[in-house]
């Protein structure tokens, strides 16, 4: 049936969970490869159409801009935003497409010619990032470069993918260009290139006025009609291609053209008056077929739906289970951490700002006296979640089995016997997986008034009489990359005054993506952050501390566990 209105649809997608990246590469640094000046205006063109509350409406921080970025600054700003997107991806690219041995490689600013496979970016490697959420509902993926028509090529049939890729491929969308064979039309100076010129067109000035919503067909067929115009006064301008793999439609945006008006006249009065002839007998009766056709392709469609009902259902029940294991698991973790009662007797003032990723933890912090000293270790383990929580557990064991062998208490002793135990316990030189530890051990002499530091990439952030000081702590693994067992660990020894105030962490809360750009906190944002709560009291200062990083994570995915050790002498 032809579908004559949308008056009782909406946009197939909520502007609140979706996201948009336009990327474009306007400027090259090979010589090789030609700038595109055009790129700058497609960018500026879509920015302003998808911002339009007529049109999309989405919000300036919805949609993300990534103009002549590096291959590998593209990787990881997509990842980030497919991880932490469970709506709808609007993906749009511009710039040189090269096609080499049977692949489309997408352009940056740092690609080279003959380094293809590490400067550029190949769309199978974008279509693996795009699928990489479970939850994401759909992909509109939009193309203006050479031979972006491969990529429709690339693409599987709907039906014939089904049964195989039913949860990966739900919702993909590929609007290119041109076809596989043939270099998509940019005019230089135009300020714009032709395809996305013509995709600006449709989407602000509408379609036909009986239409509420513009949806993919619809948007395909009239920038290809736009398309072929031009070619009535210029060459080379090919056709767009296209590939979808949902049923349905997909409500793009909405239709400026729209008139309720004209949808109500049209349904009131008879306007075609249908006579019957021969053709129009044969028409029915093909149409007839196609739906007994489609009522047996939707009786199977039902029951592949029953099945994966069943199978949703059955990895629900199994997903609760486990997911009520890791919580009481979580809790017998707690368990061997050190006891609040027991740090009050040591500290004037402290606090502990543990933040797992994955309900348990890879971080852990550890405490003992002993000889008259007290020992603080924080350490973050390789990996999160249940790898790094089983890491955690050896990290304490060992520990504890060095307390018990009556060693000279010294912050690098007890790294240095760390190191030795862990390598012979995980026998880690048989297979190429090098788990470790980062750590931090600090030994405090209360009768000296010194603490001696020793650290595993992780440094020591202290104050004396206000004034910031920073200890750098050893670039020497603890894993089984590191089988010399002759390298040692150094220490630093300071001499400490009343109100010192002493900081121990992992990389968890420095390297957190977030903020407008997505980027990382990053160290010089957390050193600052401690020079302004020095006048707070540490229940304060742990308050403030986790505010900056969930207002600077907003709602990005936590990139690891977070640990933060904070102590008063």
């Amino acid at each position: 049936m032809k579908k004559n209105t949308l008056i009782n649809e909406s946009l197939s997608y909520n502007c609140e969970d979706s996201k948009v990246i336009l990327v474009g590469t306007s400027e090259y640094t090979s010589e090789e490869i030609n700038n595109l000046d055009n790129v700058n205006g497609n960018l500026k063109a879509l920015k302003e159409i998808f911002c339009n509350p007529d049109l999309f409406g989405f919000n300036e921080a919805s949609v993300i801009i990534l103009n002549s970025v590096q291959s590998s600054e593209f990787r990881n700003t997509l990842h980030k935003i497919v991880k932490n997107t469970n709506d709808t991806i609007f993906f749009y690219y511009s710039g040189h497409g090269i096609y080499s041995n049977d692949k489309l490689y997408f352009t940056f600013k740092d690609t080279e010619p003959e380094y293809l496979i590490s400067t550029a970016v190949e769309f199978e490697e974008v279509e693996k990032i795009l699928k990489d959420n479970y939850n994401l509902q759909r992909k509109f993926v939009i193309i203006d470069s050479c031979f972006s028509g491969k990529v429709t090529d690339m693409m599987g049939d709907y039906n014939s993918l089904f049964n195989a890729n039913l949860n990966q491929l739900k919702g993909s969308y590929i609007l290119a260009s041109s076809p596989s064979n043939r270099p998509s039309k940019s005019l230089p100076g135009k300020g714009i290139t032709e395809f996305t010129e013509s995709l600006v067109y449709v989407l602000k000035t509408g379609v036909d006025k009986r239409y509420r919503y513009i949806w993919d067909e619809v948007l395909f067929n009239a920038v290809d009609i736009h398309l072929k115009e031009k070619t009535n006064y210029q060459n080379d301008i090919y056709r767009p291609t296209q590939k979808k793999n949902f049923n349905g439609n997909f409500n793009i945006s909405k239709n400026p053209q729209f008139s309720i008006e004209h949808v109500y006249n049209a349904l009131t009065k008879e306007e075609i008056k249908p006579s019957i002839d021969f053709f129009s007998l044969r028409k029915l009766g093909n149409s007839l077929i196609d739906f007994i056709n489609s009522k047996n392709e939707s009786k199977k469609l039902n029951e592949q739906l029953k099945l994966y009902k069943a199978q949703y259902e059955e990895a629900l029940y199994y997903r609760k289970n486990i997911t009520d294991s890791i919580y009481y698991a979580s809790i017998i973790q707690r368990r061997l951490f050190p006891d609040d009662n027991l740090l009050k007797t040591y500290f004037k003032d402290w606090f502990i700002y543990l933040k797992p990723r994955d309900i348990v933890s890879g971080d852990f912090f550890w405490f003992a006296e002993q000889d008259e000293k007290i020992i603080v270790v924080t350490s973050d383990s390789t990996g999160y979640g249940v790898p790094g929580a089983f890491l955690s557990l050896i990290g304490v064991n060992l520990l504890n089995e060095i307390l018990r062998k009556n060693i000279n208490i010294s912050s690098d002793n007890i790294l240095n016997e760390f190191k030795r135990l862990f390598l012979l316990s995980m026998k880690q030189s048989q297979d190429q997986y090098y788990d470790g530890y980062d750590m931090s051990i600090c030994v405090v002499n209360k009768k000296n008034k010194t603490i001696e530091f020793s650290g595993v990439y992780n440094p020591l952030y202290y104050f004396q009489n206000n004034d910031f000081y920073e200890i750098k702590a050893d670039r020497i693994s603890i894993n089984g990359r590191n089988e010399d067992l002759h390298i040692e660990f150094k220490k630093t020894v300071i001499n400490y005054s009343d109100g010192d105030t002493f900081y121990l962490f992992s990389d968890g809360y420095t390297d957190q993506f977030g903020g407008t750009e997505l980027k990382k906190f990053k160290s010089s944002r957390f050193k600052d952050i401690l020079i302004e709560i020095q006048p707070s009291i540490m229940d304060e200062q742990k308050r403030i501390i986790g505010s900056i990083h969930d207002n600077w994570r907003n709602e990005n995915e936590q990139s690891d566990d977070i640990l933060v050790f904070g102590f008063k002498l």
